[in-house]
Formats: C-alpha cells, sequence, structure tokens
C-alpha cells in the first residue's frame, strides 16, 4: 500500500501482501553446488518460466511476469548501476536476486554524485532542466499588470 495506510484504509483498500526483497550479497557464503551469474537478455526466457513456477507453487493470486518483464527489469537495474543474478544448482535456477553495486568513492570516502540510500545520482533533474529547458526559461518574463 503506497504512503499513507490511513488514507485508504476508509475506502476499503487493503494490504494484500507485504514485499520482502531479498538482495544479492556477494560476501554470503553459499554451498559449493551453487554458482550464481549475472543475467542476460539471453536469460529473460528461462527466468520467466522459473518465476511462473515458484509463483504458482506459492500463491494462488500474482502477477505474471513474462519474458518482457525480466528484460524491463534488466533495464531498471542497470540503470541504477545494478544487476539481476542468478543462482543455479546443478544448471538449474534455483533463485533470482537484485544487486547494486557499491558506489564509486571519492579520496575522502564520500560519493560525488551518488545517493546510495536513493540509489540514485545526485541533482540530475537539475541538471536536464538546465539543458532542456535552460534557454525557455531565460526568456520568460513575469509581467507586471497583475494578470
Amino acid at each position: 500500500m503506497p504512503a499513507a495506510e490511513a488514507i485508504y484504509l476508509p475506502h476499503d483498500f487493503r494490504t494484500m501482501y507485504e514485499q520482502n526483497i531479498e538482495y544479492y550479497a556477494p560476501e554470503e557464503k553459499l554451498a559449493e553446488s551453487i554458482t550464481v551469474q549475472a543475467a542476460e537478455d539471453k536469460d529473460c526466457d528461462e527466468i520467466s518460466a522459473w518465476a511462473q513456477k515458484e509463483l504458482a507453487r506459492k500463491y494462488q493470486v500474482y502477477a505474471r511476469r513474462d519474458k518482457n518483464y525480466y528484460e524491463r527489469l534488466l533495464k531498471e537495474l542497470a540503470c541504477e548501476d545494478g544487476k539481476l543474478i542468478i543462482y543455479r544448482k546443478d544448471g538449474q535456477i534455483v533463485d533470482v536476486r537484485p544487486y547494486y553495486e557499491e558506489s564509486k568513492e571519492t579520496e575522502e570516502g564520500k560519493t560525488e554524485d551518488y545517493d546510495s540510500d536513493r540509489r540514485c545520482q545526485k541533482n540530475v533533474d537539475v541538471v536536464e532542466v538546465k539543458k532542456s529547458y535552460g534557454s525557455q526559461l531565460s526568456d520568460y518574463r513575469p509581467t507586471d499588470s497583475g494578470e
């Protein structure tokens, strides 16, 4: 449920499921039979088939996740310096988890333009506004007539 649950409860909206996302942790100790690799577009069909089986096994109601869903997810993760990690045992998928690489740090130990808490670059919207609308905004002159 978004933002404040109290807004939606009077209108008979209810929380169906709270998502608990497990992320790939490179330092995590895995069984020797488990291998991990970053997913690529060519893996999306296989991931989709595995996800459908897992979701059907665990839930009565779930959103279908097809090849296109995972292709888009890979692109979204890549925009945030992330990856989708496939866990395999004996060549078969046993889990899939997102992974976000650590941000590059400066000599002082602080990131230059990356907010690790929000997983986004700082001030990107300001830079884009200047590039896209700077000349248009500088031409804007408010009228003194009170209109």
